[in-house]
């Protein structure tokens, strides 16, 4: 359990990471377009993971629960029950919501990375866009939201189907299934103070916490697990089609800016509090960074 000694409206929060324990399971929630899948490859071979369980959780579906037309292999990696999780994996790191690992693993030791919101959100519009038919092939009803990030930058960003993966998805990872999280359809700005206040209780309780943008989180994560974790990217959007490339300057307009930072509002506030206690400074030049680096790439990928 990692530890903290005080919380927020301007009091800030330490992250101390608990000593890993190599006799407990580890569980590492993958939430999409933060680095995960090539933290998790570093992770199976620096634990000489056995069993190392990928897959999806409900959460992830949220709205979209009809899996008819979707191919065997594909509903084999989704778990709609805690359950229903085998109970030999050592390494488990799909993209499962808190509650449903805490449930399936009550004694496994908790890890995670964030990615600066926005660019996380940017990530997943632009995998998603960059993926063809073919890779959509087996998907069934779920895989039309994939399609979705064909539209529009901002039509993207104003799709109620896709709440639950582009609204705030670290808290509603972190606190799903919670009724405030509605399935389609945005957070109510309402239950933004409870909701932020709960999802940081809830990330502190996590092992080991850090953010990608941290020069050192790659070291801290080494240190913490006892052995060198390797880092090779993956599932990296590297070409889209010309059809779907656009000007991403003009449709970064300020009201599509307000709208990703909309839809990102409680996320950058955990963001922001994990960067600052881990790197001991005020994380706004890091922020910055992040996201004109993003923009750049993105910008390239137009380009071709």
């Amino acid at each position: 359990m990692i530890r903290t000694r005080a919380g927020l409206g301007g009091r800030s929060r330490r992250f101390e990471p608990e000593p890993r324990d190599p006799a407990r399971a580890l569980v590492f929630t993958h939430f999409p377009k933060t680095s995960g899948t090539a933290i998790v490859h570093g992770l199976t071979a620096a634990l000489g993971a056995r069993r190392a369980l990928s897959g999806f959780d409900a959460s992830q579906f949220v709205g979209e629960d009809d899996f008819a037309g979707m191919a065997q292999e594909r509903r084999a990696a989704i778990f709609l029950d805690p359950q229903s999780l085998p109970r030999d994996a050592d390494l488990v790191a799909g993209h499962f919501a808190a509650s449903t690992t805490l449930a399936a693993y009550p004694q496994a030791q908790s890890v995670t990375v964030l990615r600066e919101p926005r660019v996380r959100t940017l990530s997943h519009f632009f995998f998603w866009r960059s993926l063809g038919d073919e890779a959509l092939e087996g998907w069934g009803r779920p895989g039309e939201r994939v399609r979705s990030a064909r539209d529009a930058l901002g039509a993207f960003l104003r799709n109620e189907r896709l709440a639950g993966q582009i609204d705030n998805l670290y808290v509603r990872m972190l606190l799903w299934p919670d009724p405030r999280l509605p399935p389609r359809g945005w957070i109510d700005p309402s239950d933004d103070e409870a909701l932020v206040t709960e999802a940081m209780d809830r990330l502190v309780d996590y092992d080991f916490v850090d953010v990608v943008e941290n020069p050192r989180m790659l070291a801290a994560f080494s240190d913490w697990i006892g052995g060198a974790l390797a880092y090779s990217p993956a599932n990296v959007t590297a070409f889209l089609p010309p059809a779907l490339r656009f000007d991403l300057s003009a449709a970064l307009t300020l009201e599509t800016a307000a709208l990703l930072a909309e839809r990102n509002r409680l996320d950058i506030r955990l963001w922001r509090a994990v960067a600052e206690a881990r790197m001991g400074s005020p994380s706004a030049s890091l922020e910055c960074s992040a996201l004109t680096g993003a923009l750049d790439r993105y910008a390239r990928l137009m380009s071709g």
